[in-house]
């Protein structure tokens, strides 16, 4: 008898111990999404992993049959259930964060008097297509000292008006940018790629360009070339056109790892699926975007890939367009790349789960055409 109540002491303590832990973690999620410091999704997650910790003694009795049938422990089973749960969550928060950071350089990244609001749509130099639409560079730049004025020359000898976002340089990019004869807008401080390119989109968006060209500040793209993606848009209709390294006339010269060759295969795969067309250069830097595009801008997350993979994903899904066309393309004069090796692995697989298990939505298009 001593011993029966012992061992109903010890479950209600056990039961009372869980229910508390959950209560709290569910309060907490509660409190902190009322005041607006998680979304609902993530409010979701984390109480849904309340649940599980705060029932967990009639969840363990619940999942007897479906853990039997797995031939695993009903402990090991519940034990899964909230490491998925956490997971979830993890992502969850990493697209908070993302999108705080956001809205934090939308509202102070750039610094006052170098906004390109000087830039003139149909000044002499500027070149446009056979229809009449009107086309810009946008050079995202990060410490690119030594290579941006190259990158800027051959954009103007191209005819073409080059705008350059400087990420927050430590190196005289800007300056050097500006000396070279383009628009320059400049990040307080390091955003990344993706917020430099969103800022690159939405400015040349609100200055009315038809087309919207993407070339890196490397020197890895040939400015020679950006009238094969003007002509792939204008013939096709398409929202994005990508230079590939890899397609038709694509032939990168450059050395390109085992990881990233992989990393780039992979992802090309489930980008065409999502596009519906074929891709085979997925991370390329070197794009064409139409204005309607540009505008969506503000829909591109800040984390790895999130300006490349992530965004074809999301626009093919969303109904927009995409073509890609064979480039040559160069080593990369200066600078380095932003990841490699077993980060580079790690942070491509954040992102396929982020897209494949669709916790980023997709990016429709006002009016579709498919």
């Amino acid at each position: 008898m001593a011993l029966l109540m012992m061992v109903s002491v010890g479950f209600a303590l056990q039961l009372a111990g869980t229910l508390c832990i959950g209560g709290v973690i569910g309060i907490a999620a509660v409190r902190a999404f009322r005041s607006h410091r998680l979304s609902f999704s993530l409010l979701c997650a984390w109480l849904l992993v309340a649940i599980q910790v705060g029932a967990a003694p009639v969840l363990s009795a619940v999942l007897q049959k479906p853990a039997a049938r797995l031939g695993v422990t009903q402990t090991g089973l519940l034990l899964g259930l909230m490491v998925c749960s956490i997971l979830v969550s993890l992502f969850q928060v990493s697209l908070d964060v993302s999108r705080v950071r956001r809205q934090l350089i939308r509202q102070i990244a750039v610094e006052p008097g170098t906004q390109a609001g000087h830039l003139t749509v149909g000044q002499p130099s500027e070149r446009v297509t056979s229809t009449g639409a009107r086309v810009i560079v946008v050079i995202p730049a990060f410490n690119e000292l030594h290579s941006i004025a190259p990158v800027v020359r051959r954009v103007s000898a191209a005819g073409f008006a080059a705008l350059v976002v400087d990420d927050g340089s430590t190196d005289g990019t800007a300056v050097a940018a500006s000396a070279a004869g383009a628009s320059v807008l400049r990040h307080r401080f390091n955003g990344g790629p993706g917020p430099a390119l969103r800022t690159g989109l939405t400015h040349a968006a609100e200055l009315g360009y038809d087309y919207i060209v993407q070339c890196d500040a490397d020197g890895q793209h040939r400015p020679e070339h950006i009238d094969d993606l003007l002509e792939v848009a204008t013939r096709t209709g398409a929202d994005l056109v990508i230079g590939s390294r890899f397609a038709e006339a694509g032939s990168y010269a450059g050395s390109m790892g085992a990881v990233r060759r992989s990393a780039s295969r992979f992802l090309a795969r489930s980008s065409s699926r999502a596009t519906q067309a074929t891709v085979t250069d997925p991370t390329s830097g070197f794009r064409c975007f139409t204005a309607e595009l540009a505008k969506q801008a503000q829909h591109m997350g800040d984390h790895y890939l999130a300006d490349t993979y992530e965004v074809l994903v999301r626009i093919g899904r969303g109904g927009y367009r995409v073509q890609e066309v064979g480039v040559p393309m160069d080593t990369r004069a200066g600078g380095e790349a932003s990841s490699r090796g077993g980060r580079l692995a790690l942070l491509t697989l954040r992102t396929w789960v982020l897209t494949a298990t669709r916790l980023v939505p997709a990016i429709d298009r006002p009016q579709r055409a498919r």
